[in-house]
């Protein structure tokens, strides 16, 4: 059954997975978990969630997206943007800046589906191959492991074998 395969581990997100559970883990669910952290951090999570997974994984997020809803739920999110700044320096995202962060950390945006209430389900699959990949420069100015510069306004973000 499923059930035998769901684990709940305790983990600070910004290190690597225990040994034991990379490449194991085919899916990841952040409910409101990313508009409390800037994106060096964000970006670094993103690529320790990615070590930890196999290829044709997912990752799912429960967040608000700017620009996802109406007039009037655009007005609390951009409210909750600057409080989300001020209390912990970190902010909301649209759905540039969620394509933007998951790329960094080794991910592909497949979609992002606001539901009922301000929030939005983005939807993540795993990128091949997983050695090397080549990133814009605002990713490559982002903190964070196995992410360097390489030339003019390109980076590269590598994860080691097994």
């Amino acid at each position: 059954p499923p059930a035998e395969r769901v684990r709940f581990i305790q983990h600070d997100m910004f290190h690597p997975f225990p040994q034991q559970f990379t490449h194991r883990c085919d899916f990841f669910w952040l409910d409101f978990v990313i508009q409390d952290f800037g994106d060096g951090k964000i970006a670094s999570m993103f690529r320790h969630l990615r070590a930890a997974a196999p290829h044709g994984s997912r990752l799912a997020l429960l967040n608000h997206v700017l620009g996802a809803h109406g007039p009037e739920l655009e007005r609390f999110k951009r409210e909750m943007d600057l409080w989300q700044m001020v209390a912990f320096g970190g902010h909301e995202r649209s759905h540039s800046d969620f394509e933007q962060l998951l790329s960094a950390g080794g991910w592909r945006l497949e979609n992002i589906r606001p539901i009922s209430g301000e929030a939005s389900v983005i939807i993540a699959t795993t990128v091949e191959p997983l050695h090397v990949l080549e990133l814009d420069a605002a990713a490559a100015r982002m903190p964070g492991p196995w992410l360097g510069h390489i030339g003019m306004g390109k980076g590269v973000a590598v994860w080691q074998d097994e």
